[in-house]
């Protein structure tokens, strides 16, 4: 099954992200294809000024990191304000807007923050 996770709130937020990144870091462990899409104000997970500091315990940009370690991925964005994904440490696919509606119609699964 090809599964999509998608966040959408910016960081300390939403206690939902991290465990929906652990789900799909579970899901991938049992060879489940999973992709995370970061929507809107969720790209701030991929900004290295992120203050971890000031995030809650558990929180998903330490996870996401850790994606590639569970072949989970691509990690994808829909938005061409990527100044501060450029400098991200992980690999990011920019989908065209146009491209959405394909692409969505590949998952079997899309698990919403």
């Amino acid at each position: 099954m090809r599964h999509l996770i998608v966040l959408q709130k910016e960081p300390g937020a939403s206690e939902n992200a991290a465990e929906l990144l652990e789900l799909g870091m579970a899901m991938a462990s049992f060879d489940q294809n999973v992709e995370v899409w970061l929507r809107g104000a969720a790209q701030l997970w991929l900004s290295p000024q992120l203050r971890e500091d000031r995030l809650p315990r558990f929180n998903a940009a330490r996870l996401l990191h850790a994606l590639p370690f569970y072949d989970v991925g691509p990690i994808w964005i829909t938005s061409r304000d990527t100044e501060d994904v450029i400098h991200s440490q992980l690999a990011v696919e920019v989908v065209e807007a146009n491209e959405l509606a394909d692409r969505l119609g590949l998952y079997d699964a899309i698990h919403w923050e």
